[in-house]
């Protein structure tokens, strides 16, 4: 066995004989590459009070932040791919498609029609997952995107470091887990049986964010 958190990637297998969500396994690499970038941030403070080289634990810390970032973003699709059969006809999602109707609003409408959520919840949290998860193909660093200042640590570097942080790794991994807890507590009929189906791995989800960020 190895500690929790120590090999990145691998948290929350219980047993491989049980089918898991493809979403459960993102948002497990998520959560488990939010604590590596966290881990980094202190091996990278470190380095800067005694004055040594920074750039081996700038670019850990931006290497894990990057991959919780994109795997939460591959978490929440997921989820949505899953759960739009749920909620909708064949008609509706082909009209998606005959209308060009954005993705990022067809995950909102899913969430919408498939649970008794207030409002729009996660809207803005949506957008910036995503948008951040397009900077990690198709940078704005260039025209003031995030990374156009210097790092928390006001360390001065390249803005890629600056944009994939430990601080936006965790809210990253929060995010996913936090739709998951939100989904399974809320359900309409048409989804009840889904989230009682996901509300032990979630629970799961849950026990390894608190662990590996508490």
């Amino acid at each position: 066995m190895h500690e929790r958190g120590r090999d990145v990637g691998v948290v929350g297998v219980t047993d491989l004989s049980i089918g898991t969500p493809m979403a459960i396994h993102w948002a497990q690499i998520a959560i488990a590459n939010a604590d590596a970038a966290r881990r980094a941030r202190q091996e990278l403070a470190d380095a800067q009070r005694r004055g040594s080289p920074l750039d081996y634990g700038l670019a850990k810390e931006m290497h894990a932040s990057l991959i919780a970032v994109t795997s939460a973003a591959h978490a929440l699709d997921a989820l949505f791919a899953e759960l739009k059969p749920l909620v909708f006809t064949q008609a509706m999602t082909s009209s998606w498609k005959k209308n060009g109707t954005k993705r990022r609003e067809q995950i909102r409408e899913t969430f919408k029609h498939g649970f008794r959520i207030v409002g729009d919840r996660w809207g803005s949290d949506f957008d910036w997952l995503f948008d951040l998860r397009n900077d990690a193909v198709r940078p704005r660093f260039a025209s003031g995107g995030p990374g156009a200042g210097s790092h928390p640590l006001g360390i001065g570097a390249a803005p890629e470091f600056c944009a994939f942080t430990c601080e936006r790794a965790e809210r990253a991994a929060r995010l996913i887990v936090d739709v998951y807890r939100t989904c399974t507590a809320y359900p309409w009929p048409a989804t009840e049986e889904w989230a009682d189906r996901m509300a032990p791995k979630v629970e799961r989800l849950q026990a390894d964010l608190d662990g590996a960020l508490s």
